[in-house]
């Protein structure tokens, strides 16, 4: 199956082309077939910049609300109507240092692989001592 894929950076300074990939969100046809991941520390982002903690806060409340919109199908949310809308609307409003880049395709079994096997080739590095 055919998902959309959204990869989500850590950008420290918007002025500068350093940047980190964080997270992935995975999205299927079907309502509920999604699927998220994103670091679990401050410590997995590089030290390029702005506080990472501060990064950490914003992905924590964006996971609360994606959790949200898988769990409760059919709810909206402000003006999202459904987790693709909301994801775009995120894209489009640029945190800062919490953006979300335009989505791509991958295919594959479920949301929840789709999502590990982007996190493991895009996004996953070891702790920093």
């Amino acid at each position: 199956m055919l998902y959309q894929y959204w990869l989500v950076r850590y950008v420290p300074d918007v002025a500068r082309i350093d940047s980190a990939s964080a997270g992935v969100i995975t999205v299927g046809r079907d309502r509920g077939d999604a699927a998220f991941r994103f670091v679990e520390s401050s410590l997995q982002l590089p030290a390029i910049g702005h506080s990472r903690t501060d990064f950490m806060r914003i992905a924590r409340l964006f996971e609360q609300n994606l959790r949200f919109f898988i769990e409760n199908q059919g709810f909206s949310l402000g003006n999202s109507r459904d987790l693709r809308s909301f994801i775009e609307r995120e894209r489009r409003q640029n945190h800062g240092i919490f953006q979300i880049d335009s989505p791509g395709q991958i295919a594959s079994i479920n949301a929840a692989e789709a999502a590990e096997a982007l996190f493991d080739r895009l996004v996953f590095r070891q702790e920093s001592a």
